[in-house]
């Protein structure tokens, strides 16, 4: 018995398929269970499955497993689908331990943006910086600054980072001193 390597974008199904090639005199029943690589609880549908061959028969058999569409930026993740004859032999062989992988693509996005601020000469410029999605891991951005209008002596110039936790989308602030120059 074997099982192929699955994947799909994340929100869609993946479609396992269970092969034998050779037929058996009896029926057989497969269960195909699985465990976690890099994926969790919430990334896809962990029931295991059942599939049965008819006796006499090699049709392959599909397995197909839900994923969830989470809204949250993260990398590619991937389980282990197993396979496991339940169908006493009765002295028959039965080899079944192959196993496929799942991988699942993520199809979202982080963007982040800054807004625009406008305050009087010797005031300071609290910018926020905002993000669309959460990302699962830490993000740190930086935010540099660049003259328009402006001149070098209207307002500090140096680079400053804002830090977005793991999993949130909480705006960060910061601030910027300009000059009052008369």
């Amino acid at each position: 018995y074997t099982i192929n390597n699955a994947s799909t974008t994340e929100g869609g199904n993946l479609s396992f398929t269970v092969s034998l090639d050779n037929p058996v005199d009896i029926a057989t029943t497969v269960q195909v269970s699985f465990t976690d690589g890099t994926t969790s609880a919430g990334d896809f549908n962990h029931t295991a499955q059942s599939v049965t061959f008819l006796a006499g028969t090699t049709t392959s058999q599909p397995v197909t497993v839900a994923t969830t569409d989470d809204g949250t930026v993260e990398a590619t993740e991937n389980f282990t689908a197993h396979l496991n004859v339940t169908t006493t032999p009765g002295g028959r062989a039965f080899v079944f331990g192959d196993t496929g992988t799942g991988t699942i693509t993520d199809n979202d996005t982080a963007t982040y943006t800054i807004d625009d601020v406008i305050v009087a000469e010797g005031s300071s410029l609290l910018f926020t910086v905002s993000l669309n999605n959460p990302v699962d891991i830490e993000t740190t951005v930086d935010v540099s600054f660049t003259d328009l209008s402006t001149l070098p002596g209207d307002f500090a110039h140096g680079t400053q980072t804002v830090t977005f936790a793991a999993n949130t989308t909480t705006a960060q602030t910061l601030s910027v001193a300009t000059t009052d120059d008369n």
